[in-house]
């Protein structure tokens, strides 16, 4: 996570992606927020509410309230079949992710 942030604060914004990328796919809860954010914004990539929700979604389940809440801001920009999308790709990166050391 201080990886994504050094990255950022520098404005290498791809390099922020992956390190956040990296440490939410390990279960880190601030990463997948901060993920989503960034996917949510369209920052140095194509906006992908899809996988914004997945994110949100995965950090509003270990308790991060602003996660939660982003989650229905993100719903009402997705189609019926978006988010059907979105949960069945959420239980395929439930799947993948590795714990927290």
């Amino acid at each position: 996570m201080l990886l994504g942030n050094i990255y950022e604060q520098r404005g290498k914004v791809e390099e922020a992606l992956n390190a956040y990328r990296e440490a939410a796919q390990r279960g880190l809860t601030p990463a997948q927020t901060r993920l989503g954010d960034l996917l949510s914004d369209g920052v140095s990539t194509k906006t992908d509410y899809v996988e914004t929700w997945i994110w949100f979604t995965l950090a509003a389940a270990h308790g991060d309230r602003m996660a939660a809440i982003q989650i229905r801001s993100v719903e009402r920009k997705l189609t019926p079949a978006q988010l059907t999308d979105a949960k069945v790709r959420l239980r395929q990166t439930e799947k993948s992710l590795t714990k927290a050391e």
